[in-house]
């Protein structure tokens, strides 16, 4: 039997000759998976870090596993990510352009929202679900969401970093 390399930053089982996740695009590494996921997650708060004066208050960044660039949204209220479709509301964050149809991103999938403690994550009802730090949401119950958290919509993962607004 061959063994196969598991992707620790969403745990996908991938060919022992891949050197990304077919699923998340993280790189990989036969037999430090582990370590890639923890250098992964350590390279997107780095550059998190490198882009923070730059990021202002009501912006958030949205950092893409595999992916090198953030996306920069601005959030007033409320901010739905999916993926574009024919009809209906179109997501502010369209993750159409990273693998969102095939990583089972719905085109009305989640929608982080600002309020006075900061900001929160729903589940609007997705088919793939949305995961919170690998925590599944129950559908229209919103979590609160924390600068650094994982999120896993079906199986495309990112990362949100903001400006902590709430401090002295």
């Amino acid at each position: 039997m061959t063994e196969m390399i598991l992707c620790l930053a969403c745990n996908h089982e991938n060919a022992p000759d891949s050197t990304e996740c077919a699923r998340c695009l993280a790189p990989l590494q036969a037999g430090k998976t582990k370590e890639i996921a923890t250098e992964l997650r350590e390279e997107i708060f780095r550059r998190y870090l490198d882009q923070h004066e730059a990021l202002q208050s009501g912006n958030i960044a949205l950092y893409l596993a595999g992916k090198g660039q953030a996306l920069t949204v601005p959030v007033e209220d409320r901010v739905m990510l999916g993926r574009r479709g024919t009809e209906g509301p179109q997501p502010a964050v369209d993750l159409t352009d990273y693998h969102g149809s095939l990583l089972g991103v719905s085109r009305q999938h989640a929608v982080i929202e600002r309020n006075a403690d900061g900001y929160s994550i729903t589940d609007l009802d997705s088919t793939n679900g949305t995961w919170l730090n690998e925590n599944k949401l129950a559908p229209q119950s919103p979590r609160p969401l924390r600068s650094g958290d994982a999120l896993r919509l079906g199986d495309l993962i990112l990362f949100v970093f903001f400006p902590d607004e709430h401090s002295p």
